[in-house]
């Protein structure tokens, strides 16, 4: 059986094409949710230092004999609603770290996939290249033939 590798090359080049273009919309959406996790790291982080001002802020005031019991009060309150915004916060970043590593590995095997592709075209235009070095060895001892063969019809002529 005959194999068409100039077809096969071009097949090859449209699958590599195809895992290029899932390789770069992996790393689009690898880049997007690393970004998403340095905001919610970011949020967090923000949330905890409002957190950590707001009660130094009462206990500079409680020092200072400013601060009454309600003032305590309200502050616990105010502090727990902040303790529930880190905890939601930390939440987003673990939520958003499992999201990344899920989509590394899809990036991984997507970039597995676009280097087997790759191969696949380098070994059909490498195969390409011996049948056309072959063809062109086969034409190129047919006209040595076709020479040898009139010279020595020319010999046997004279």
């Amino acid at each position: 059986m005959d194999i068409n590798w100039k077809q096969l090359v071009a097949l090859r080049k449209q699958k590599l094409e195809r895992a290029m273009h899932v390789v770069g919309q992996d790393r689009l959406a690898v880049r997007e949710s690393e970004e998403a996790l340095l905001r919610a790291s970011n949020q967090r982080g923000e949330i905890q230092k409002e957190k950590a001002t707001y009660w130094q802020t009462h206990l500079k005031s409680f020092e200072n004999g400013t601060c009454t019991i309600g003032c305590l009060q309200q502050a616990g309150v105010w502090s727990d609603v902040l303790d529930a915004r880190i905890k939601q916060a930390g939440n987003a970043v673990r939520e958003i770290t499992q999201q990344c590593a899920m989509l590394n590995e899809k990036l991984d095997a997507s970039s597995q996939i676009m280097r087997k592709a790759l191969a696949g075209v380098q070994k059909a235009d490498e195969m390409l290249g011996r049948e056309q070095r072959s063809v062109a060895h086969q034409v190129e001892q047919r006209q040595e033939n076709d020479a040898e063969e009139a010279s020595a019809n020319a010999w046997t002529v004279h």
